[in-house]
C-alpha cells in the first residue's frame, strides 16, 4: 500500500476494492467486497469516489485493496503519513487492530517511532541503507545498540562521555565536567556515548527536596519549546540536556530561560553505548 494511497480517482470505493479481484467469478468477486467493505468499516460509501472520501476513509479503501487479493505479505509504505495529525493518532491503534485481525505478514516502513511502537511486533532499525539493530520495538527504544540507533529512534539526549568509576553495576560517568550514573559495567576509562530520553528527565526546582533519583544535574533553563499539551525544556548542566514536560509543570516551577534548576534522571534511564574513538 502506498504512502498516498494511489487510488483511482473515477473508480467507486467498490470499485477500488476489487480492482485485483478480476481473476474472480462475478459473484465471488462481488462477495469478496462485501467482505472487505464490512471489515473495513465501509458500509453506505460503496458508490463514493475517492474525492468524497476523508483522510481516514480512503487509508481504509487503499488498505482494504490491498488485502482483498489475499495477499501472502503485505507492505505498508508510510501508511499514515498523508493524514492530519489526530487523524494520524486516531488510526494507528485501529490500523493496529485491523492488521492483527488480518493475521497477516506485514511490514511496515515509518519514520515515525510512535508508529513503530504501537504497529510493530519485531523492528528493524535502518541507517544509509544499513541494519544497525533488530528486536522488539520497546527493547530497541530503552536500549538502543548504538549512537545512530539512538538519534533514528528519537533518544533526544546523546552525547560523549568517558567511563570513570565502576561499581556494584553502576558506571559514573563523566560528560564535560559533569558527573553521572548509568547502569552498565564498562571499563574505567572506556569511552561511551550517553544516551537520555527526555521523558525520562524530572525538571525540579533548584533547592528543593531531593527525589530518589542517583542523579540530580544543576543546570539552567537555555530554551523553552511549546509542543502541543507538553512542553520541552533544554537545560545546560554542562552538556545540552533535553526534558520534556507538561505546560502546568512549567507553570508551577516558573520555568523561564535562565532560570536555575535541577535534572533528576535514575540510573536505569541512563543508557551508556560503547563509542570507538580515533
Amino acid at each position: 500500500m502506498p504512502q498516498d494511497y494511489a487510488l483511482f480517482p473515477t473508480y467507486s470505493v467498490a470499485g477500488n476494492i476489487g480492482y485485483g479481484l478480476g481473476a474472480l467469478a462475478s459473484h465471488d468477486r462481488n462477495k469478496r467486497i462485501s467482505e472487505m467493505v464490512e471489515l473495513f468499516q465501509l458500509q453506505g460509501l460503496e458508490a463514493a469516489k475517492p474525492r468524497e472520501l476523508s483522510g481516514g476513509q480512503q487509508q481504509r479503501v487503499a488498505l482494504a485493496r490491498a488485502v482483498a487479493p489475499r495477499p501472502l505479505l503485505l507492505l505498508l509504505d508510510e501508511p499514515l503519513s498523508a493524514l492530519d495529525a489526530p487523524t494520524r493518532l486516531q488510526l494507528r491503534g485501529e490500523l493496529r487492530t485491523l492488521l492483527k485481525q488480518l493475521a497477516l505478514p506485514s511490514i511496515i516502513v515509518t519514520h515515525d517511532w510512535a508508529e513503530a511502537l504501537t504497529l510493530g511486533d519485531v523492528m528493524a532499525v535502518m541507517g544509509e541503507g544499513q541494519v544497525h539493530q533488530v528486536g522488539k520495538p520497546h527493547e530497541v527504544f530503552s536500549r538502543p545498540a548504538d549512537a545512530d540507533v539512538a538519534r533514528i529512534v528519537g533518544v533526544e539526549t546523546v552525547v560523549q562521555g568517558q567511563v570513570i568509576e565502576n561499581a556494584n553495576g553502576l558506571a559514573t560517568v563523566t560528560v564535560n565536567g559533569t558527573s553521572l550514573k548509568g547502569l552498565g559495567s564498562d571499563a574505567i576509562g572506556a569511552a561511551v556515548y550517553v544516551c537520555i530520553r527526555a521523558e525520562d528527565v524530572v525538571v525540579e526546582q533548584a533547592g528543593s527536596g531531593m527525589t530518589s533519583a542517583r542523579n540530580h544535574l544543576m543546570g539552567r533553563v537555555s530554551e523553552i519549546d511549546p509542543q502541543g499539551v507538553m512542553v520541552h525544556v533544554t537545560i545546560d548542566c554542562g552538556f545540552s540536556l533535553s526534558a520534556t514536560i507538561t505546560r502546568g509543570a512549567v507553570e508551577d516551577l516558573c520555568l523561564v530561560p535562565g532560570a536555575s534548576v535541577i535534572a533528576a534522571i535514575k540510573a536505569g534511564a541512563v543508557h551508556l553505548v560503547p563509542r570507538s574513538v580515533g
